[in-house]
């Protein structure tokens, strides 16, 4: 943020509290009206779903620790990554849609189904010691 996008910001801000069962959720939707609870309790369901995907989609990339130097790269450097992610997603779903139904996970494929999709019976003569027990750190 630069200084001048900064310095447009009030000074102030006037925000509602909506009490859910385990969180207290803080918005500038100010107008109970015309923005109901339930509406931002099911929202933040909704955003915490993509939260969740999107740590997903890091951790499988390894992309905890973005490597880029320049703020301009930082930027593009995910959606780089995205285009990867697809492809082994499209794998994942070709495969939990063929033949394939010894693996599975509850989103109908995963990345050992995908990688028995793409090496076959000799998928797990190795799998513990490349993905199992690899330091991924």
């Amino acid at each position: 943020m630069t200084r001048e996008q900064y310095e447009v910001y009030p000074d102030v801000l006037a925000v509602r509290e909506v009490k859910g069962e385990k969180r207290v959720l803080v918005t500038t939707m100010l107008d109970s009206r015309k923005t109901r609870k339930k509406y931002l309790l099911e929202l933040y369901a909704q955003r915490w779903q993509v939260e969740l995907d999107f740590r997903n989609i890091k951790t499988t990339l390894g992309m905890e620790l973005l490597r880029c130097l320049t703020p301009q790269m930082v930027e593009k450097e995910p959606w780089v990554n995205l285009p990867a992610y697809n492809l082994i997603r499209l794998l994942m779903a070709t495969m939990s849609s063929s033949k394939i139904d010894v693996i599975s996970s509850v989103s109908g494929g995963s990345f050992t189904s995908a990688y028995y999709g793409l090496y076959g019976e000799g998928t797990f003569d190795d799998f513990e010691g490349r993905f199992l027990k690899r330091d991924v750190q």
